[in-house]
């Protein structure tokens, strides 16, 4: 057990794809940020001041004369064009929590069925599934071992990544941000969301595991996925909302944001004659996590007696 677990591990740090998907988000959020902060000089309040100011007083506002009651242009431009005036664009650190969870959360998911999909369907593409078999004939035991495997890579890369951001983040907010306004227990915040989110992306990562693994593909399983996570889902949403408790992006989105998923408001009045508006609850956070767990067994289970009933060539 212990040295298949080993061998999986190594050969999920040895697939080129993952390790090019690391550098390639790396220099993703190095850019962005870059571009953010770049921004952020920019357009800061101060900037902003200053350059209406100088402006004014070239007599873009006013041209060669100068409105009454003023005597001269800068007293005009002192009193027309106030710092208070300029809202500011700066990064700020108060709100990296609404970035990693309304921003990044879906990108950071789709990564974990990346490289999900990618741990169970390169042995597929390869040919390499009969000799790891050769090796190991217990096809039950080698399929929860690939499948931990991927839960473990799949956390270890999501929680890089949005660890990542976060110093990049806080060294732009450093440099065009303010880091005023800042609630307490911030770090606590901060841990707990990236926790939540690198757990769906773990459980999106065995998603794709089990469906590369039922199409013996990485790009058939991306295609299903996607297909379904970008198409089916919503189409399906959109005809029936019944169904939407159950679905896989709905449940993802309660557990990750900690709102529950709201139906149709309801108007009552009371005695008083005053109207009560209140909105059915359709999901709540711990039927998210319900809904997701239910997906990942289903799945996983199917994919396991697949792989134990079909011959490998």
């Amino acid at each position: 057990m212990i040295g298949l677990l080993r061998a999986e591990l190594l050969r999920a740090w040895s697939r080129r794809v993952v390790r090019v998907l690391a550098i390639a988000v790396a220099i993703s959020i190095v850019v962005s940020m870059g571009i953010a902060t770049y921004n952020g000089l920019r357009n800061s309040a101060d900037t902003q001041y200053r350059q209406a100011l100088a402006s004014c007083l070239r007599g873009d506002f006013t041209g060669s004369n100068v409105p009454p009651p003023y005597k001269n242009l800068a007293a005009y431009c002192a009193d027309q064009v106030r710092p208070e005036n300029f809202a500011s664009n700066e990064l700020r650190w108060s709100s990296l929590p609404d970035v990693l969870v309304s921003g990044t959360s879906s990108i950071v998911v789709l990564l974990g069925v990346l490289v999900g999909a990618t741990l169970a369907g390169a042995d597929w593409t390869a040919g390499t599934m009969g000799t790891l078999l050769t090796w190991e004939p217990r096809r039950i035991r080698v399929h929860l071992v690939r499948v931990l495997v991927t839960v473990a890579v799949v956390l270890v890369f999501t929680i890089l990544v949005q660890v990542l951001l976060i110093a990049v983040f806080r060294i732009a907010v450093a440099i065009a941000g303010s880091a005023e306004g800042t609630p307490r227990g911030m770090p606590r915040h901060l841990i707990e969301i990236v926790s939540r989110v690198s757990v769906v992306a773990a459980l999106f990562g065995v998603v794709a595991h089990a469906v590369a693994t039922l199409g013996r593909s990485t790009v058939a399983a991306l295609g299903v996925i996607f297909g379904y996570l970008i198409v089916a889902e919503g189409f399906v949403a959109g005809l029936w909302t019944a169904i939407q408790p159950r679905l896989l992006i709905r449940a993802a989105e309660v557990v990750i944001s900690q709102q529950p998923l709201l139906g149709r408001t309801s108007v009552s009045s009371s005695n008083g004659g005053v109207f009560i508006q209140s909105q059915e609850v359709l999901l709540s956070v711990s039927g998210g996590w319900v809904v997701l767990g239910v997906w990942v067994v289903a799945l996983t289970a199917l994919a396991l007696l697949v792989f134990r009933a079909r011959d490998v060539t």
